[in-house]
């Protein structure tokens, strides 16, 4: 009986331990480390991956909001602008993405 229980025990901390790792699991991209100066659709590698951008660049002027050395600034004057990563991300999307918008040039 006490087998039992112990079991059931430790198959409910194996399950919860292995929820919280899927649930703290984090994909971060700070585009930091690729370069891409034109709006023209192309794909750069940055830390994480293979990116396509499109009406989007890396931009790194004073004008450009950035929370480092670069951002990504999106035009989206003459079509919608995409930011799509070209690869799989084992542990998920998780429950959210965040993003910090910002006027250029503000």
């Amino acid at each position: 009986m006490k087998s039992a229980i112990l079991k059931k025990v430790l198959q409910v901390c194996a399950i919860l331990f292995i929820g919280s790792q899927q649930l703290n699991a984090q994909l971060i991209e700070d585009f930091e480390s690729g370069s891409k100066s034109s709006y023209a659709s192309g794909l750069v590698t940055l830390s994480t991956g293979s990116w396509l951008l499109d009406e989007a660049l890396i931009g790194s002027t004073n004008f450009d909001a950035r929370n480092g050395s670069q951002s990504v600034r999106m035009d989206h004057r003459d079509s919608e602008s995409v930011i799509q990563m070209n690869f799989d991300y084992l542990d998920g999307i998780g429950y959210s993405v965040q993003a910090d918008p910002l006027v250029w040039g503000n």
